[in-house]
């Protein structure tokens, strides 16, 4: 990532953040039920914030469109994201996840089916 600094306005490129990528193992909450969405998600969001890639969920992340280092780098983060939320699901949730090009598009594919149903056994 480029930034320009505001005294001599030179490009300067900004290393990305480094990620802990062992620790991935050790991020398990409760699996993902059709009963557990809500606490499930909070659960996930907040493993998401503490491996600072929460933002390929919600989209604040944006893939960068030009420069290779940040595109593999964001691709790393995209696919840890990816990983943090599979170790986390089982059977059929699976689907939702492994068939997403994104870790954002997976994740817009759990809520649909669980917000869905969490709202649909509500009434």
């Amino acid at each position: 990532m480029e930034v320009t600094d505001p005294q001599t306005s030179i490009p300067t490129r900004v290393p990305r953040k480094e990620i802990n990528v062992p620790s991935i193992g050790s991020s398990k909450v409760e699996m993902l039920t059709d009963e557990n969405w809500f606490s499930w998600r909070e659960k996930i969001e907040s493993l998401l914030h503490c491996h600072e890639v929460h933002g390929h969920i919600d989209g604040s992340d944006p893939r960068p469109m030009t420069d290779q280092g940040d595109i593999k780098m964001w691709e790393k983060e995209d696919y840890i994201a990816r990983t943090i939320i599979l170790v986390n699901l089982v059977g059929e949730k699976v689907a939702h996840v492994s068939r997403a090009k994104t870790v954002k598009e997976a994740w817009e594919n759990l809520k649909t089916v669980h917000e869905t149903r969490s709202q649909s056994s509500a009434l």
